[in-house]
């Protein structure tokens, strides 16, 4: 029997059985509100920065479904990333957070 197996979960998929099931509704309505809430609360600079477009951050956040050992999760993350390829919400959330904001509501 495998031991290694990789389990990917579509995001259409889990957002059309959200329809019909209770537990997947609750779990995209969550994602979704942190979502919102994250992008709401995203730093945007004027007039971009390093080279990025204003709003490259919050346009750059979004949600993942996946499925560990105990259960299905949505996970919230950018992959917005600077110039040389560093985590660019990392940056951003040390001066003014956003995500950990919206995680607590």
């Amino acid at each position: 029997m495998a031991s290694n197996v990789r389990v990917v979960i579509n995001k259409r998929a889990i957002e059309a059985l959200a329809s019909t099931n209770e537990v997947a509704k609750v779990l995209v309505d969550r994602a979704t509100d942190i979502q919102g809430r994250a992008q709401a609360d995203a730093p945007v600079s004027p007039t971009g920065s390093n080279g990025r477009r204003p709003g490259y951050l919050r346009a750059n956040i979004r949600v993942k479904y996946g499925k560990d050992a105990r259960s299905g999760y949505a996970d919230v993350r950018t992959v917005a990333r600077t110039p040389r390829g560093f985590p660019y919400g990392r940056l951003q959330e040390q001066r003014q957070p956003y995500l950990k904001p919206a995680l607590g509501q």
